[in-house]
């Protein structure tokens, strides 16, 4: 698989908050996994359930791409499930992205 960050160490670091950003409007999605960072990137640009793809259909009517969203780790290494989603709940707090409102 090539790297969508261009840089192998971070597609492949586990355990993270993310930072997703469009491109177009600047509407922000802070994000957590346990998965790898490459995997939460293609699943927000092919998983039409998720929040960063609803945001392009819904606003851009088109969906994301690799070229439409800047995506950045926050924070990694956490120790436990809690400790990540802490952190996660925290960023949200301060970043207030507008992809994190739960819609219906």
């Amino acid at each position: 698989h090539d790297c969508i960050c261009n840089h192998n160490n971070l597609c492949n670091i586990k355990n993270i908050v993310y930072l997703i950003t469009c491109n177009i409007c600047c509407y922000k999605y802070v994000g957590e996994s346990h998965r790898t960072f490459r995997k939460m990137v293609t699943e927000h640009t092919n998983d039409y359930r998720s929040s960063v793809h609803y945001h392009f259909i819904f606003h851009h009517s088109t969906p994301p791409t690799l070229n439409t969203i800047e995506y950045k780790i926050l924070k990694s290494g956490f120790r436990n499930t809690l400790e990540r989603k802490e952190s996660q709940a925290l960023y949200i707090s301060l970043i207030n992205p507008e992809m994190n409102i739960q819609r219906s």
